[in-house]
């Protein structure tokens, strides 16, 4: 009998050890402070996620719904080649040892790009239970890594109408290549691209950013900040291939063509936005074939 018993607690330890390890963790917001060391985790050309240094400078208060946003300094040679902080790495999932910080969503235009902002995973995991949508103060002087909505086929006019019509979004119209359709299809894990398609076909609109974080389910967090704010939304998530990452003296940003359809984003927040790898969105995505 006291060798069953033994055995019983032997068994409970390690599934006890195992489970604590096996298991994402998430750091304490009140464990934050200045000096912490840590590593981001971002793709900066193809679909291969590389890492980089990431040391927290302090919290900047906040209001609901977030509470707190952390401070960070970013470097090593991955920042060296980007120049830092990139257009499309919005969502970049940063680790203090084992346990998710949180995710790179803020930077500061026209100034040192290696300073930014992080979404606490605190508020980030909340989106998982669907949160009701709240406008977000930033600090001063900080703005969203704005998201880059990619247009294909359209005109410069287009291309300026749709620029004042969606100004009041944090959002940088730009060209957009084409969709990579020879794309590997990847599994989806922190620090890869995303990308959230709207439109589809001979016009393209779309916009991209990085993953923080991946359920066993296939839900998943990203971007650190909302794209449209519009609480629960139907969209396209697909993969993404970045071609380069190029340097800015405003911000640098990522040159990333889509690939095929992977999931859909359903959830739009001031934390980020979430989806589901294993389902698309009720209907396909607006479609304009040009004949």
């Amino acid at each position: 009998m006291r060798k069953f018993q033994s055995l019983i607690l032997i068994l409970s330890l390690f599934l006890i050890c195992f489970n604590s390890s096996s298991a994402l963790e998430i750091f304490p917001l009140e464990d934050v402070r200045s000096g912490l060391q840590g590593v981001g985790r971002t793709v900066i050309a193809g679909t291969e996620i590389e890492d980089f240094e990431v040391e927290v400078l302090g919290l900047v208060p906040q209001g609901p719904p977030l509470g707190n946003l952390i401070m960070v300094k970013v470097g090593g040679e991955v920042m060296d080649k980007t120049g830092g902080i990139a257009l499309g790495m919005s969502g970049t999932p940063v680790y203090i040892g084992n346990q998710l910080l949180g995710a790179i969503g803020y930077t500061y235009s026209l100034t040192d790009h290696r300073i930014g902002l992080v979404t606490p995973a605190e508020a980030m995991f909340k989106i998982y239970d669907q949160i009701p949508g709240q406008i977000l103060d930033l600090p001063f002087g900080a703005a969203p890594v704005r998201s880059p909505l990619m247009v294909g086929g359209m005109n410069q006019r287009v291309r300026d109408f749709l620029e004042r019509a969606l100004a009041s979004y944090q959002i940088q119209v730009m060209n957009g290549p084409a969709l990579k359709k020879d794309m590997q299809s990847l599994p989806l894990e922190a620090g890869s691209m995303l990308g959230v398609q709207l439109l589809r076909g001979d016009f393209q609109v779309a916009t991209f950013g990085t993953v923080t974080h991946v359920e066993e389910d296939g839900r998943f967090l990203a971007f650190g900040h909302p794209f449209t704010h519009r609480g629960s939304v139907d969209f396209f998530a697909t993969g993404a291939y970045v071609h380069y990452t190029l340097p800015s003296l405003d911000v640098p940003y990522k040159i990333v063509s889509l690939g095929s359809e992977i999931g859909g984003v359903f959830q739009d927040r001031a934390a980020g936005l979430g989806g589901n790898l294993g389902i698309e969105p009720p209907s396909l995505p607006v479609r304009i074939v040009v004949e």
